[in-house]
């Protein structure tokens, strides 16, 4: 089975509740209202590519990212900076991992917000998924449907005052 090298923004109480040899599922709960409908679309995509029953949203990672501390600010609520946030590093199987352009994902998030409805017709949006697309990307995202804590390389602590990381 081939894997996928990712790594994951998380917070420190996420980390302080890892056990070994177990498997963390997402919940609803950190997901705002606004974009609900998209990460059940994104749940729903991931599902037909893993076989799995999505009762959850995924959880997102990175595959490839041009500038990690932007990408860290600009998802990272101010509570969750101000906490404290760790990279998680994973080496994840590649059959429960689902890749896309994380442009384009912004991209369908926003027309969902301002439709308040995924939008028709759907296919439209099914390229941030393409091979060929994301190998021109600087940015491709990762959304898994858990993490089991035996996929992790490592953790280290985020510091969202050094912007250039590596």
């Amino acid at each position: 089975m081939s894997s996928l090298r990712l790594w994951t923004y998380q917070s420190r109480e996420f980390a302080g509740s890892l056990t070994p040899h177990t498997r963390i599922l997402p919940v609803w709960a950190p997901v705002i209202p606004s974009v609900r409908l998209a990460y059940e679309w994104m749940s729903s995509k991931l599902s037909c590519q893993t076989g799995l029953d999505m009762n959850a949203p995924p959880f997102w990672a990175w595959y490839r990212c041009d500038d990690v501390y932007e990408a860290a600010m600009s998802l990272l609520s101010e509570k969750q900076l101000e906490d404290g946030i760790l990279q998680i590093n994973l080496l994840a199987p590649r059959d429960l991992t689902l890749l896309s352009c994380y442009e384009s994902w912004n991209k369908f998030v926003d027309v969902v917000i301002d439709l308040g409805r995924i939008p028709n017709p759907e296919n439209d949006w099914m390229e941030m998924f393409d091979l060929n697309n994301l190998s021109s990307s600087l940015n491709t995202q990762a959304v898994l449907p858990y993490i089991e804590t035996d996929w992790i390389l490592s953790i280290e602590s985020f510091d969202v005052h050094r912007k250039n990381r590596p």
